[in-house]
């Protein structure tokens, strides 16, 4: 199976906050259930609110969606139809850098070999 991820801003903006990534191809092997898709998040020495942006996910049946908190606690994770979830992440700026956004994605079961 695989799956396509893409970012999406919410209160952060891409490319200044973090780099945004668009229909990237994560692949679930047969027998594989997790998988990681990484976000870069841009730091910078500004004081400002806790932003967030939002990793969509895309099969060729159902859309599920998570968000990222550059700077707070988010809420758990999302599952569609298809078994399929993301956890929420959060990271803290770097002001010298950027840092991993890591995501998680799982599928609620073993997908069999492909025959």
């Amino acid at each position: 199976m695989t799956v396509y991820a893409s970012t999406a801003d919410g209160t952060a903006t891409a490319g200044f906050d973090y780099l945004p990534v668009a229909n990237a191809p994560i692949i679930f092997p047969a027998g594989t259930t997790n998988q990681t898709f990484v976000v870069q998040v841009v730091g910078d020495l500004l004081d400002e609110p806790d932003e967030t942006f939002f990793v969509n996910l895309t099969t060729l049946l159902r859309p599920t969606s998570a968000s990222a908190k550059p700077k707070a606690s988010a809420p758990s994770w999302m599952t569609t139809r298809l078994g399929i979830s993301i956890s929420d992440v959060t990271v803290a700026d770097n002001p010298s850098g950027t840092t991993n956004a890591v995501f998680i994605l799982s599928l609620s079961r073993r997908l069999p070999p492909r025959r």
